[in-house]
């Protein structure tokens, strides 16, 4: 078995697609892209009440970019907690042959 390890979310751009052997190594290989998003998207603006500029991609893209909104709770930055939840909903593990 190989793993593959990507972050799906179109506003993140780049998929960072990473193959490994083993689930273990995956599961590393997921945690240190998880940190990585998590800080970038801390430091990153919230969007103003009036913004149109809406997150695009898939419904669960949507929902998580607005689920982290709300874990801003109104802060000029996404911050810490709500940079790990985009970055937990955004990366994925793939078990294939």
């Amino acid at each position: 078995m190989k793993f593959r390890i990507s972050q799906g979310f179109e506003t993140l751009g780049d998929p960072c697609v990473a193959t490994v052997e083993t689930r273990e190594a995956a599961e590393v290989a997921a945690a240190k892209l998880r940190a990585g998003i998590a800080e970038m998207v801390a430091g990153w603006e919230t969007p103003d009440a009036d913004d149109e500029n809406s997150p695009t991609g898939y419904i669960n893209e949507i929902e998580a970019w607005e689920h982290a909104t709300a874990l801003a709770g109104g802060a000029a930055t996404y911050g810490q907690t709500a940079g790990e939840h985009i970055a937990e909903k955004a990366v994925e593990i793939e078990e294939f042959a």
